[in-house]
């Protein structure tokens, strides 16, 4: 559920300490669940065990991804870690979505609701994201030459990741570098959302580390 910029500011942290990596497979290879025609099937969803929202099965991922030696699939692990981590940990805890899948309310506080349409849009969470995407590549969470990887990630194999939609990920990032969202509302705030990379990149580095031992 982070955006684009935030999978690859995690994969970038990642690469930084496992020296090992690949850097451009493992860099795509984060991109690849959210090009996915289903996303879905691409990201492994099943419900949330204490909330409606849902997140990746990382059980059957890591069947597929991980202990391969594959820099791609590792990426691939690594969106779908940063996913689920970021609904167990901080969206789940924040905010509720109804048990019919259309509303989003704040746990705690403000009443305010949301359809759940407009949350996940640039009118909601992803506006924020909006907002906040120049700040990570200033701090240094992204470097200037993420924008030289290949525009066309590889394929895997596996038909969940290769029957792609006709997204480009660099025309998307620079238009939204390019026009962001600065009135946004504050539902996540920048300094919460570089704990969810940054701690989420931590546990990822650990779990790919024990796979390769």
């Amino acid at each position: 559920m982070p955006g684009l910029l935030y999978h690859l500011a995690c994969g970038n942290l990642v690469c930084k300490s496992m020296s090992q990596l690949e850097y451009e497979p493992f860099m795509l290879g984060n991109l690849i669940p959210d090009l996915a025609q289903d996303k879905s099937k691409s990201h492994y969803r099943i419900k949330h065990f204490s909330s409606n929202w849902k997140v990746p099965d990382l059980v059957m991922a890591s069947q597929d991804l991980l202990y391969k030696n594959d820099p791609v699939l590792a990426g691939i692990y690594c969106h779908l870690l940063l996913d689920n981590f970021f609904i167990d940990s901080w969206l789940s805890k924040n905010y509720q979505l109804s048990k019919d899948d259309a509303k989003v309310m704040r746990t705690y506080g403000c009443s305010e609701v949301w359809p759940v349409e407009v949350f996940l849009s640039s009118q909601g969470l992803y506006g924020c994201y909006s907002k906040f995407n120049l700040s990570l590549i200033t701090d240094g969470y992204i470097p200037d030459y993420i924008f030289n990887l290949k525009e066309q990630p590889p394929l895997t194999g596996f038909s969940r990741f290769d029957e792609r939609s006709d997204r480009n990920w660099r025309k998307e990032l620079e238009k939204y570098l390019a026009n962001p969202i600065t009135d946004a509302p504050e539902i996540i705030s920048l300094n919460e959302l570089k704990w969810v990379i940054e701690t989420g990149a931590n546990l990822c580095s650990r779990i790919l580390t024990l796979a390769t031992l």
